[in-house]
């Protein structure tokens, strides 16, 4: 006994592509997204860097959520440029929290959902490193190290 369907049916490339279509009229502008690096020092060699953002509850350091994020080989160069000008020798890397600006993107061939980084604030993440330095000295001095 056949099942009657009811409506279009979608080849998984069709339904890829229609959510792709939608995120970009959903999101036609880049946005500003916040989060903690992970897996980005296994791809750093890499010409385009695949790695995740994370957004981790501040309390109990738990990650809350996390997307897919990369950053294309003509990006990567610039931003490397655009940080080593506020701070010599400061690169990005894993486990620091950083503002990306963003397309969001979705890739039709294996449906992952992805931000597209195309700029960084450089204040915003130099502001975030200096203050844990400053939360580690003080912890230190309170122990009378």
């Amino acid at each position: 006994m056949e099942t009657q369907v009811i409506g279009k049916v979608y080849t998984i490339s069709e339904l890829n592509t229609e959510v792709q279509n939608y995120l970009k009229q959903r999101y036609p502008v880049t946005i500003w997204v916040q989060g903690e690096i992970k897996n980005y020092d296994r791809n750093a060699h890499r010409n385009h860097i695949f790695f995740e953002l994370c957004e981790k509850n501040p309390d109990n350091e738990q990650v809350l959520a996390k997307i897919t994020a990369v950053i294309f080989d003509g990006v990567k160069q610039r931003l490397a440029n655009s940080l080593r000008k506020i701070e010599a020798g400061f690169h990005l890397r894993d486990d620091i929290e950083v503002r990306f600006e963003c397309m969001v993107d979705l890739y039709p061939p294996s449906g992952s959902y992805q931000l597209k980084v195309v700029d960084i604030d450089p204040y915003y993440t130099l502001g975030k490193i200096a203050q844990q330095r400053q939360a580690i000295l003080e912890a230190l001095k309170r122990e009378g190290l």
